[in-house]
């Protein structure tokens, strides 16, 4: 799987709440966060069907895209991508941060003690 901006998870998020969407449904949504051109979105949106993120079909002269991924898959890519450029490939200042900080809820805490219990299991 290609690298994904952060901007272009945006776009894919927004993708994968409506299903499918036209780049004008997309722009508009966009908006609701940050002003951006159309043309930038548009363009985000078909470099995003030439990396596989998105598929375009048309509907008369409208393009109409859906993901070819799932949230989980793109972030895992955008975290991988993290972890390579600023982490030296390593998840674990990652994890001190979380662990040290009050951002943590007790629920997240939990879920994470479950997966690293279920990873020593393997």
């Amino acid at each position: 799987m290609n690298k994904i901006s952060s901007t272009e998870l945006v776009l894919l998020k927004i993708c994968l709440e409506k299903g499918e969407a036209s780049a004008r449904e997309v722009y508009e949504e966009t908006l609701k966060e940050r002003k951006r051109s159309y043309t930038t979105i548009k363009s985000l949106l078909d470099r995003m069907v030439t990396r596989d993120f998105l598929r375009c079909r048309k509907d008369g002269v409208v393009c109409i895209y859906s993901p070819t991924v799932t949230e989980s898959q793109a972030v895992g890519k955008a975290i991988d991508e993290f972890a390579k450029s600023i982490l030296g490939g390593t998840i674990t200042p990652l994890f001190t941060y979380f662990a040290k900080s009050k951002k943590i809820k007790p629920e997240e805490l939990e879920q994470l003690k479950k997966l690293i219990d279920e990873k020593e299991e393997r």
